[in-house]
C-alpha cells in the first residue's frame, strides 16, 4: 500500500487516519534528493575526503590490532586507561553520528 506522509521533526504524520493492526511496524519511505542534507557540508574536494576516509582506516586497524603477544605481561596501568580512552571516543563519535 503507498500512504504520503509529511516529515516534521522526526515524526511520520499520514494525510489520512489509518487504523493498523500493530501500534509499531517497519516502514519504507521515499524521500526526495533534494530534502536529504549534503554529506559534505564544508565541500572539500573529493581527493580530500578519500584521504581522509583512508586516514580514518588507517587508524581503525591500528585502534583494532591485537595486543603484542611476544611476551606474557599483562598491560600496564596508562596502557589500559589508554584503551579506555580510545574506546570512549570511539562511543562518543557513534553517539554523534559522526564517524569513527
Amino acid at each position: 500500500m503507498l500512504a504520503e506522509a509529511y516529515y516534521d521533526n522526526g515524526k511520520i504524520e499520514f494525510t489520512r487516519n489509518y487504523r493498523f493492526k500493530h501500534s509499531r511496524f517497519k516502514l519504507s519511505v521515499q524521500v526526495p534528493d533534494e530534502e536529504v542534507m549534503n554529506e559534505n557540508p564544508y565541500n572539500l574536494p573529493q581527493e580530500v575526503l578519500i584521504k581522509s576516509q583512508a586516514m580514518l582506516a588507517k587508524l581503525d586497524a591500528i585502534r583494532n590490532s591485537p595486543l603484542p603477544t611476544g611476551n606474557d605481561e599483562e598491560p600496564t596501568e596508562k596502557q589500559l586507561q589508554r584503551m579506555e580512552a580510545f574506546e570512549l571516543r570511539a562511543q562518543m563519535r557513534i553517539e554523534q553520528g559522526r564517524p569513527v
